[in-house]
């Protein structure tokens, strides 16, 4: 072979070589292209459900609205309920339970106060959304676990206060006052478990407890210190109509 065709030939498997490389890096290229494309790792979606996600509200997140509670119980107890209202409202939206409590109280303490002036459908209204507010908010503390807003939110449905009734007529709701007595025993009042045994032995009708409960509740409450309770109790169980009950 001449040195010209020799030459010619290695030319010739240089660029078969070449061409021959740059195929493979081509179809590698494709491959880890694809291989990303289909990592869930790696996709957008994934990427996505990956990032750091914002953390939810904190439903234990404390209250930063500053209250002062004994400064509340000395407008309460001096009549000042709109003073009450002032300084309790802020507080009680942020979530303070006591503020909430006080709220309640101010209100009735509002619809008491007002005075009704003969055929004034105004008058009438003006109460009537006292008495809304009141037990709204003493619903609220209840249901953040005041066990006193509780029993005021029971007696308030005992005594018709909180009835939806026309004007200033009030009917007593005993379903909804037993059910918040208790709530209230529930939650530690031991004047509402007194409650229960006195409405409920013998079990009576919208009671929420039989007997055996109602009498399990006077024990609790005579135990606690309730005078009410110990005495009923004695009563009870020195009685001949009651069949031995609590004892």
């Amino acid at each position: 072979m001449s040195p010209a065709a020799f030459f010619a030939a290695i030319v010739i498997c240089a660029l078969i070589a070449l061409s021959w490389f740059a195929i493979q890096r081509h179809q590698t290229s494709n491959q880890n292209t694809e291989t990303h494309n289909s990592n869930p790792a790696s996709s957008p979606a994934s990427l996505a459900s990956s990032a750091p996600v914002a953390p939810l509200p904190d439903a234990t997140r404390k209250p930063t609205v500053a209250y002062d509670s004994q400064l509340a119980s000395r407008y309460l107890n001096q009549n000042k309920a709109q003073n009450v209202i002032d300084l309790a409202t802020p507080a009680a939206q942020d979530g303070n339970v006591t503020a909430e409590h006080d709220l309640g109280i101010a209100y009735h303490q509002m619809a008491s106060n007002l005075k009704i002036h003969s055929g004034s459908q105004s008058d009438v209204l003006t109460h009537n959304s006292y008495v809304a507010q009141s037990m709204h908010w003493l619903q609220k503390a209840t249901d953040d676990g005041d066990p006193e807003a509780a029993y005021d939110l029971a007696t308030s449905y005992y005594g018709g206060v909180g009835s939806s009734g026309p004007g200033l007529t009030n009917v007593a709701d005993l379903g909804k006052a037993y059910s918040a007595f208790l709530v209230a025993a529930n939650l530690g009042n031991r004047r509402s478990k007194y409650v229960l045994g006195e409405e409920c032995i013998p079990s009576v009708q919208h009671c929420p407890v039989d007997t055996q409960k109602a009498c399990s509740y006077l024990k609790q409450a005579a135990n606690e210190g309730e005078a009410d309770a110990k005495n009923l109790l004695s009563r009870l169980r020195a009685g001949r109509k009651t069949d031995g009950l609590c004892v």
